[in-house]
C-alpha cells in the first residue's frame, strides 16, 4: 500500500503521455501528413507497373530487333556482303535496317521513360521516410516545415501522376542511328543491342 501513490503518479504519466501521443496522432497536419503517405504509396504502385509495362515492350522490342539482325546476317553470308552500299541494293536488308532504326527510336524512348519513373520511384521514397520521420516528431516540428514538406509532396505527386496515365513511346520526333550506322553495327558485332 506504500507504493500507492507511485503507482498513482506513474499511471496519471501514462495516461497524460498516451492522451499527447492522441492528440498528435489527430492533429490536422498528422491526418494531412498521413493521407500524403497513401497517395504517395498509390503513386509508387502505378510507377512500379509503368516500368514493368516498358521493360516489357523493350524486351518484345528487343527480340524483334534480334530478329532482324538475324535475317540480315544470314542474306550477307548468303549472298556474300561486305559493304553498306552492296547491302543497300537487297530490298529485305534494307527494310530491316529501317525496321531496326524505328524499333531502337522506340527502345531509347521507353529507356528514358524507365529512368524518369525510377527517379521519381527514388524521390518518393525519400518522401515516405521524411514523413516517417516528421510523424514521430509532428509535436516538435513547425507549421511552416510541414507545409514545406506537403508543398514538395503536392509537387512529386503533380509531376508523376499524369506521367503514369501518359503514353510511354511517341512517334512524335523519332531519332535513331542512321541507316549505315546500324549496318556497321549489325555486321561488327552480329546483334544491335539497344540498352
Amino acid at each position: 500500500m506504500d507504493n500507492q501513490p507511485a503507482y498513482i503518479i506513474l499511471l496519471t504519466v501514462m495516461i497524460l503521455m498516451c492522451s499527447i501521443d492522441v492528440e498528435g496522432a489527430s492533429s490536422p497536419k498528422t491526418v494531412e501528413l498521413n493521407r500524403k503517405l497513401s497517395e504517395m504509396s498509390s503513386l509508387q504502385i502505378s510507377i512500379s507497373n509503368r516500368i514493368a509495362v516498358a521493360q516489357k515492350a523493350r524486351n518484345k522490342l528487343q527480340k524483334q530487333i534480334d530478329e532482324l539482325v538475324s535475317e540480315i546476317n544470314q542474306i550477307q553470308d548468303r549472298q556474300h556482303i561486305k559493304s553498306y552500299h552492296a547491302a543497300m541494293k537487297f530490298p529485305r536488308i534494307h527494310y530491316n535496317i529501317e525496321l531496326i532504326r524505328q524499333l531502337s527510336a522506340y527502345v531509347d524512348q521507353l529507356n528514358e521513360r524507365m529512368m524518369y519513373f525510377h527517379s521519381g520511384n527514388e524521390t518518393l521514397i525519400y518522401l515516405h521516410q521524411q514523413v516517417s520521420d516528421d510523424l514521430k516528431l509532428i509535436r516538435t516540428l513547425n507549421d511552416m516545415e510541414v507545409d514545406q514538406l506537403i508543398h514538395k509532396i503536392n509537387n512529386v505527386l503533380d509531376e508523376y501522376i499524369p506521367e503514369t496515365e501518359a503514353y510511354l513511346i511517341t512517334v512524335e520526333n523519332i531519332r535513331g542511328d542512321s541507316y549505315e550506322k546500324i549496318w556497321e553495327k549489325v555486321t561488327q558485332t552480329g546483334y544491335y543491342l539497344t540498352y
